[in-house]
């Protein structure tokens, strides 16, 4: 019998609806006629009804009792149920009135329920009185040219349902479009409030029917102005965030009374104090124990659990919610009240949770992406570490070889004097970085007693040391330029082991406070797509991690200094650290 209509046949089922309320009340007396056309009336606001939206037509129990409603309502009708009706159907439309409403719709909505205000004070109403104060209401001349006006409005209504409707209003639900209830039912209360005072009015001053109504109407707007004035002094506006008024309204109207805006509060005071999830979760559940409504709460999650209060209640919501934290990560809520719950509130509490799940999925994130920034920094701590003792490697290799070369006893016995010291205090170093890596940049040195120690460990490789150019002998970083220096100048022997012809110089400046330290070889150029990400991004090598200079830059730039390929063309690759100026 009823299915989902589009929103023009909508409205033209309302239009239908009013002109069949208006012929019933312009109709001759006669009980059958007005019970045919009130059916009639009821079938037509039946299809316009903004509230049910029936996808399907309904079952033949629905029908049934639908028509066996119609039917006892239109056998009952008399102008105590018709101004009650109108007062409910005013209210309908007012919702659908609101300022939400696109222009053409709220028009053609206000026009309706100004339709309906005109025809209860003018044609309903006074069928309320007894006959001598019916006729002396309105006379018979204004009677009918009240309904003219009605029925051209009505006209009117009809040009505004038959324009072109948009194909997204058309598409959208009647369900998705907005409905202000708060509004519609303050018309009905509003409506039945006029009329019930303007006919006590009228029987206890014995005043004329339009003076009872006219004052009943200006006694109401005046309390409406007083109440407009009350808002507008002590509710405040603008962005300011209003009045006393108005916050205690909004906060009735989106809690119902109950204080959960403390509870937010405290929830972002401990997501920003707590960073254990579990823990998180379960002070946000303690929390809960604030609202006087709530006795107990019980809580299961991924690797925790807890409780409080009185968890053995009658009253009880099970809230079953899913976090982001992974797809199988579901958190199980049961929150005892003192009172059972209606759906509102059920509501609620399930919002509440689904937040406190989400600030509990941000922080297992959080805690995850802290557990990878650590297992990254140890696998970058120990590459670097394992390049260090690489170099240590290949400089002991280089005694082991000079050693063989020499004949002599004395001239080897002194060759690993020198040299065997500085490896061991390397060595020595490189364990404090891995023991204790919070020092590796606070150990500080002299650039001249750093420069003769490299020169020392340096001295029977083909390196040439060019004459340092020191203005100021500063503290630097000893770690830092032992792993510059050793990356630079391992990676220019391996280049010269590949061709013996290359020559690698090395020089050291510090003029004006800066530092400039440089490796030159007369090699091959790097490729320019490697050298472009030769600092950014760890690099493949056949002889190594691919790391070192990555690893050096990334320390470098920590504590102040940077890298760069100064130079790189044929016979000249030029490496530097700098320190900022």
């Amino acid at each position: 019998m009823i299915t989902t209509l589009s929103l023009r046949k909508r409205k033209l089922a309302l239009v239908m609806a009013l002109a069949l309320l208006l012929l019933l009340e312009a109709a001759p007396e006669s009980d059958w006629l007005a019970r045919l056309l009130f059916c009639a009336h009821l079938l037509a606001v039946l299809l316009w009804q903004p509230v049910i939206n029936l996808r399907q037509p309904p079952r033949l129990r629905a029908t049934l009792l639908l028509l066996a409603v119609i039917l006892v309502a239109a056998g009952l009708i008399d102008p105590w149920l018709k101004l009650v009706w109108i007062a409910l159907l005013s209210g309908l439309i007012a919702g659908l009135a609101s300022a939400f409403a696109p222009r053409p719709e709220r028009l053609f909505y206000l026009s309706a329920l100004g339709n309906l205000i005109v025809m209860l004070f003018t044609l309903v109403v006074p069928e309320l009185l007894a006959p001598a104060a019916r006729v002396s209401a309105l006379g018979a001349t204004a009677h009918v040219w009240i309904e003219i006006l009605l029925g051209l409005t009505l006209v009117v209504m009809l040009g505004f349902a038959w324009r072109a409707v948009p194909e997204e209003a058309e598409r959208a639900a009647p369900g998705a479009r907005a409905y202000d209830l708060l509004y519609a039912a303050w018309v009905v209360v509003l409506l039945l409030l006029v009329v019930f005072f303007g006919l006590a009015l009228l029987t206890l001053s014995q005043r004329s029917y339009l003076a009872s109504m006219g004052a009943t109407l200006m006694v109401v707007a005046a309390l409406l102005l007083a109440f407009n004035w009350i808002w507008s002094r002590f509710g405040g506006h603008g962005q300011d965030g209003g009045g006393t008024l108005s916050i205690l309204v909004s906060r009735y109207l989106l809690s119902f009374g109950l204080p959960y805006e403390s509870w937010l509060d405290r929830l972002a005071q401990l997501s920003r104090d707590e960073t254990d999830p579990a823990k998180f979760f379960g002070e946000a559940m303690h929390a809960l124990g604030r609202l006087a409504i709530v006795a107990g709460a019980r809580w299961n999650g991924p690797g925790f659990a807890g409780e409080f209060g009185e968890v053995g209640g009658r009253h009880m919501v099970v809230i079953d919610t899913a976090t982001q934290a992974a797809s199988t990560a579901r958190i199980e809520v049961a929150i005892y009240t003192r009172e059972l719950l209606s759906p509102a509130f059920v509501w609620h509490f399930k919002l509440l949770i689904q937040i406190a799940a989400e600030f509990y999925g941000a922080k297992a994130r959080e805690a995850r992406l802290r557990s990878q920034q650590y297992l990254r920094a140890v696998h970058e701590t120990g590459a670097r570490l394992t390049h260090d003792v690489k170099n240590l490697l290949q400089s002991l290799n280089g005694i082991l070889g000079a050693a063989a070369e020499v004949k002599d006893d004395a001239q080897v016995r002194q060759l690993v004097q020198r040299q065997l010291p500085v490896i061991t205090q390397r060595l020595a170093q490189t364990l404090d970085k891995l023991q204790q890596p919070s020092t590796d940049s606070q150990r500080l040195l002299r650039l001249s007693a750093w420069w003769n120690v490299l020169r020392r460990l340096y001295e029977r490789e083909p390196v040439t040391f060019e004459e340092a150019t020191l203005e100021t002998d500063l503290p630097i970083a000893q770690s830092l330029f032992d792993s510059v220096a050793d990356n630079f100048l391992q990676n220019a022997l391996q280049k010269r082991a590949a061709g013996p012809a290359i020559d690698i110089r090395v020089e050291l400046a510090c003029r004006n406070g800066r530092i400039e330290f440089s490796v030159t070889d007369t090699g091959a150029p790097m490729d320019a797509e490697a050298a472009g990400r030769l600092f950014d991004w760890p690099l493949p090598s056949r002889s190594g991690l691919g790391i070192g200079l990555y690893q050096a830059a990334r320390q470098a730039d920590a504590l102040g200094y940077r890298l760069r390929l100064a130079e790189n063309r044929e016979g000249c690759v030029r490496f530097e650290l700098l320190n900022s100026d």
